[in-house]
């Protein structure tokens, strides 16, 4: 089978304030300017929630990090999944936009014939279809399928910019562009079964993390004997990881037993490794894990309060 994803275009984050949380990105991190929007039933039609014509609401904030748009989602009512996900996860990592090798009905029908639905869907001053699929169970985090007229797209201005176009950053990025995305998975080998044979994504590169292969690991700075799994592969431009705990030492397995499967990081490349280090170390965000394998310094950082997911850095950029 042929893979059906041509790159992964966006990462969504759902948010409780998504110009507080813009903003943090911005202020702290270098990152902007962030495009925000309104949606409801002003702006959008045939909006539906589990197959059912109900009107929601919420605000997003996008910024291209390279070639991936980070997206923070925040629900202005109780109808949307990004409620549900706040009410039951609270703020964190919730879906992936991809792009297709097939226009956007192939796609919905090949999603049907899996018996895969569409969880939430809507359409924006109808030049841009978005459709969350329910692929929790196979792919262990939600779809986005987007059906986009980009040159009409184009000539809408957003509701506000943050920072205001043509204003200046105090500083240089700290991070340039998304490398990986990570997932917490139960089972690497069904996981990567589900991906192979449903989705064409193959070519998984398997490795094993612990004492023996990893200098100098740590868990909030403390030494640790944690042992996970790990499972790479590349779609486009992007780095999809399963990552499989095999105790409840590391993060990785406190996030399985608290939360179940989830999308759980982003890695981000740098461009000045030690800059970016330094420069997290001055906002005093602790360091979840960290180690060296074959020479690989990496390090997570535990900022899910600041910027609502676990940010990954190493020197291998």
């Amino acid at each position: 089978m042929e893979p059906i994803f041509k790159d992964i275009h966006q990462i969504g984050i759902v948010c409780r304030d998504t110009m507080k949380t813009a903003k943090k990105f911005a202020d702290l991190l270098g990152l902007g300017p962030w495009r925000v929007v309104k949606f409801g039933s002003f702006c959008c039609k045939d909006m539906t929630i589990y197959g059912k014509q109900i009107e929601y609401s919420m605000m997003l904030a996008g910024y291209d990090c390279g070639e991936v748009e980070i997206e923070f989602c925040q629900p202005l009512d109780d109808k949307t999944l990004y409620a549900s996900h706040l009410k039951k996860n609270g703020e964190g990592l919730q879906h992936l936009a991809y792009a297709f090798n097939m226009d956007c009905e192939k796609t919905k029908d090949f999603f049907k014939e899996k018996n895969i639905s569409i969880m939430q869907s809507g359409n924006w001053r109808g030049i841009c279809g978005y459709y969350y699929m329910d692929t929790q169970g196979t792919m262990k985090h939600m779809l986005e399928i987007h059906d986009q007229n980009i040159p009409e797209m184009e000539k809408y201005k957003h509701d506000l910019y943050y920072p205001e176009i043509g204003m200046n950053f105090l500083f240089e990025p700290v991070l340039k562009s998304v490398k990986r995305i990570g997932i917490v998975v139960r089972s690497i080998d069904e996981t990567v079964n589900n991906y192979v044979n449903n989705f064409g994504v193959s070519q998984w590169e398997k490795s094993e993390f612990n004492e023996n292969t990893v200098y100098n690991m740590r868990i909030f700075g403390e030494k640790s004997d944690c042992a996970y799994k790990s499972a790479l592969t590349r779609i486009a431009n992007v780095e999809l990881e399963l990552i499989e705990p095999l105790d409840e030492k590391s993060i990785f397995g406190e996030t399985l037993r608290n939360y179940g499967e989830r999308l759980y990081f982003v890695e981000y490349t740098t461009g000045n490794y030690k800059r970016t280090l330094s420069h997290f170390r001055k906002l005093n965000i602790p360091i979840a894990h960290s180690g060296n394998c074959a020479g690989e310094e990496f390090v997570y950082f535990n900022c899910e309060n600041e910027f609502k997911h676990i940010i990954k850095i190493s020197t291998n950029h």
